[in-house]
């Protein structure tokens, strides 16, 4: 692990993911820290899930059923402008108008690799 990344410890996350083991992964690297975790399985149950409580990070995969990561990013920017977003994906994709994510992490990943990407958006 690199050293002079911050350990962010304690936060409430909503985790999600359509992939059942790919959550279950997430949610034991994220449990190490302390961090509460949320699930949901797609971008509509997240949403609501969003809408009934306080998260200090999102964190959500980009291709999912019904609400992707992209439009539900899109809609938790309207509702809540400054949180934080993290984009998991193993597809090429950027940020921007489409895609207003703070950071985009790729799969496959590491417990180094996403304690670096949360630390960034969570540092402040």
């Amino acid at each position: 692990m690199d050293t002079k990344t911050k350990t962010i410890l304690g936060k409430r996350i909503l985790l999600v993911d359509d992939e059942r083991l790919m959550r279950e992964f997430i949610r034991a690297l994220l449990t190490r820290d302390e961090h509460i975790v949320v699930e949901a399985n797609n971008g509509a149950e997240a949403y609501t899930l969003f809408t009934e409580g306080h998260f200090d990070l999102v964190m959500t995969d980009s291709v999912m059923p019904f609400v992707n990561g992209e439009e539900l990013a899109i809609r938790i920017r309207r509702l809540a402008p400054q949180q934080p977003i993290l984009m998991i994906t193993g597809h090429e994709m950027r940020r921007g108008v489409s895609n207003p994510a703070d950071a985009i992490l790729y799969k496959p990943f590491d417990y180094a690799g996403l304690r670096k990407a949360m630390a960034r958006l969570l540092e402040n």
